[in-house]
């Protein structure tokens, strides 16, 4: 799967994988996402 960088229009090859706990408190660390992480800790989110 591919995403793209807004900033630049990049699009990146990408792995799909579930988040683990560790990865889960690096991530809402970043502060890097438009939505809160907390509220998907749980779930399974598919787009």
């Amino acid at each position: 799967m591919y995403i793209e960088e807004q900033s630049t229009d990049k699009r990146i090859l990408v792995d799909i994988e579930l988040v683990t706990n560790e990865d889960f408190n690096i991530i809402k660390d970043l502060c890097k996402f438009d939505f809160d992480w907390s509220q998907y800790k749980s779930e399974l989110v598919i787009s």
